[in-house]
């Protein structure tokens, strides 16, 4: 697993950029039930780590083991 990537905090990184758009949309996307998001390449979760606390049902997958394995504390997996 590759420890060079670490979260970014600021408001215009990538996770954070989705983050925002899903939390913006997600009453949009599901009206009825909770809304799911699947992360494909999941890596250590840090897209689960934004959105944990909010309404999201959370998905992950990673080829990386030990990634999934540090995901899991966010994720389905």
């Amino acid at each position: 697993m590759s420890e060079r990537y670490t979260l970014k905090l600021d408001r215009y990184s990538s996770h954070q950029q989705i983050a925002a758009w899903l939390n913006q949309h997600k009453h949009e996307l599901a009206t009825d039930r909770p809304c799911v998001v699947y992360d494909v390449g999941c890596a250590r979760g840090f897209l689960g780590q934004l959105l944990s606390s909010e309404s999201f049902v959370l998905y992950g997958m990673d080829l990386d083991p030990d990634a999934v394995d540090i995901a899991g504390a966010y994720y389905d997996l």
